[in-house]
């Protein structure tokens, strides 16, 4: 009898002195006090919110109480995945973490540090703690408790499948933006209107468009939010005139204008086989057969390019049966009486 009733009269906080585990979401009712205490705060600290999968990080859980009533301090934390493993002033349960006898504070406070190693798999963990301070007086009465939390996201693993030297995967990895291929990292010669982004600069490369033709000078644009793939530069290098987006290696050619509109180093003109500048019809351009150089004619008004004494220019030589200044009319004399037999007066173009 002597025995019971000296077990039921050990105080509450004693029997547990070596920690309990279950309450780290819950907060610790059984022991300390039905509700959270705004006196007790429990919050966890680490370097990083961010760790590589398989990566292990150090974490500090700190219990504090302005009620100078409070001298000790327990814990238990748990973790929504990962594992945990027990540092300074604590012990591991069940897969958590409590304290292996109440600790002692100072000036108000206990840090509790313990090992949290990240799962394989990538996402979002949470730590979760209670915290409780003690008045030790054997009782729940005058303790206190609150909770506290911590998310860690877990990133994927670095990886460097294409041995470059650059790594990718998480964010506290390298930044490879293709580990597929040894050409493509940061840093890299960016070939120019590829298509591809082979420095990791989130842009490929071309040629700046001033007049926004599609066709660039030779200055090349790279890491500028002018690039290719948002039309504001050009993926060629061909353009003989950038001041004018009606001149471009695939704008229309006008004919004998002194404008080389498809950049092809020549303005257009038409055929002038007789060389009398005046020409037919066939336009000649891109080729040497030009205006500029005089092997071409302007004009397409040539009715005989066969013949350089006939022409739109020529001088008619009368009635030789030749209409040799291109009026389709043969000139010849005037004849009022209609006899066949004229006048010292030229009729042309009638």
């Amino acid at each position: 009898m002597t025995l019971l009733l000296l077990s039921l009269l050990l105080p509450e906080a004693e029997a547990y002195s070596a920690g309990r585990t279950g309450s780290s979401q819950t907060g610790c009712t059984g022991c300390h006090g039905s509700t959270a205490d705004s006196t007790t705060t429990a919050s966890f600290s680490a370097s990083t919110n961010t760790v590589v999968a398989g990566d292990s990080l150090l974490v500090s859980f700190v219990v504090s109480t302005t009620n100078a009533n409070r001298t000790k301090a327990g814990l238990n934390v748990s973790a929504s995945g990962g594992t945990l493993a027990a540092g300074s002033n604590n012990r591991l349960s069940g897969g958590q973490i409590t304290h292996s006898a109440s600790t002692s504070m100072t000036s108000g406070s206990v840090t509790f540090s313990m090992t949290w190693t990240a799962p394989t798999t990538p996402g979002t963990y949470t730590l979760y703690g209670a915290g409780n301070a003690v008045n030790n007086n054997g009782a729940s009465s005058g303790d206190g408790w609150n909770l506290g939390t911590y998310a860690i996201t877990v990133t994927a693993p670095c990886t460097d499948a294409d041995s470059d030297g650059y790594t990718a995967g998480g964010s506290s990895c390298g930044s490879d933006c293709n580990d597929n291929a040894a050409s493509i990292y940061p840093g890299a010669p960016e070939t120019v209107a590829d298509g591809v982004d082979q420095d990791c600069d989130s842009v490929d490369s071309c040629y700046t468009d001033s007049d926004n033709d599609n066709y660039g000078t030779s200055v090349v644009i790279d890491g500028s939010t002018l690039n290719c793939s948002t039309g504001t530069g050009a993926p060629v290098s061909t353009d003989c005139n950038d001041s004018s987006s009606a001149i471009n290696p695939g704008a229309a050619e006008t004919v004998a204008d002194g404008t080389d509109q498809d950049c092809d180093s020549v303005d257009s003109c038409y055929t002038d086989s007789d060389n009398d500048n005046y020409g037919t019809t066939v336009v000649i351009d891109g080729s040497s057969l030009n205006c500029s150089t005089g092997s071409g004619a302007p004009v397409s008004t040539d009715c005989n390019d066969s013949s350089s004494a006939i022409n739109p220019a020529a001088s008619e030589t009368v009635a030789d049966g030749v209409d040799q200044d291109c009026d389709s009319v043969d000139s010849c004399y005037t004849d009022s009486d209609n006899d066949n037999y004229g006048t010292s007066v030229v009729i042309d173009g009638s």
